[in-house]
This record gives structure tokens, sequence and C-alpha cells, in this order.
């Protein structure tokens, strides 16, 4: 799951990646161990990072769209 949600992140499928990291997160939780502790620990970084990814990509993704609203809007008033 992990693996596949790697492969998600580096083609910028920010929310396939958070699908498999959280199913994974899902199926950890479902074992009681220590070295359960540590894979959730890990998993939740994981998630932690391509939720703030997505967060910057939105932001400069709303950046760069409203100077083009902010011209439209202008052209329709002239």
């Amino acid at each position: 799951m992990e693996g596949l949600s790697s492969v998600f992140f580096q083609q910028k499928k920010y929310d396939r990646s958070c699908e498999y990291l959280k199913e994974a997160l899902r199926l950890v939780s479902a074992i009681s161990s220590e070295q359960s502790s540590a894979s959730q620990e890990r998993i939740i970084e994981k998630l932690t990072r391509v939720m703030q990814t997505q967060l910057k990509q939105n932001n400069q993704d709303a950046e760069q769209q409203t100077p083009v609203c902010i011209s439209k809007m202008l052209s329709n008033i002239n």
C-alpha cells in the first residue's frame, strides 16, 4: 500500500496517494504490536507530507488563477 501511495505521490495524484496511506494505516492498526506502532507513525508522517504537499499545490494553483480571474472581471467592466 505504501509503495502504491509513493507512485501516486510522484505522479502528483495526491488524493490517490492519501487513499492508499489511509488503507495502509487501517490495516496496520488492526495489528497490535510494537512494530505496528512504528509502522503507524511512519504512515502518519507520510500522510502528513502528502497532505501538506497537496495544500501547497492547491495554494499555488489558486495564486496562478487569481490574476486571470481579476483580469476577466476587469474586462467585463470595461
